[in-house]
């Protein structure tokens, strides 16, 4: 099943980005958090399920770029993906639930994180889709 999910994501991520001027990761991540009030900078860690460092990325590449997208488009995003996702909570996600780590790796000590990220965002060191 994981196979398959991944080959879906990955065809839709080829194609978001053929017509994009954005990666699907900094607009699933970063773009969407994104409201009329403003987000802290310290939040969106948090908020996104995805590091910091990778938030730094990010933030520095739109910074240079400005870009916006419609809010059509990322409605239709966001609806043929919540599908999929369920509930984004990690009481409730169906997929959260299949992210057990090893009892004995690292990621099994330290705090289950509150959310994960709405794509994968992996560093130059390699990692995990948070960035870690």
């Amino acid at each position: 099943m994981s196979a398959l999910v991944s080959r879906v994501l990955l065809a839709f991520a080829i194609e978001f980005e053929r017509e994009s001027e954005l990666s699907l990761a900094i607009s699933s991540n970063v773009v969407r958090l994104r409201d009329e009030k403003g987000v802290r900078f310290r939040e969106l860690p948090r908020l996104s399920g995805v590091s910091k460092e990778l938030i730094q990325v990010a933030v520095g590449w739109l910074e240079k770029r400005q870009a916006r997208f419609g809010l059509d488009a990322i409605r239709n995003l966001r609806q043929s993906l919540e599908h999929l996702v369920g509930t984004p909570t990690a009481r409730l996600s169906p997929l959260f639930r299949g992210l057990e780590p090893h009892p004995g790796g690292w990621r099994a000590s330290v705090p289950r994180p509150e959310g994960l990220p709405h794509y994968p965002m992996v560093t130059h060191r390699g990692g995990s889709p948070d960035g870690s």
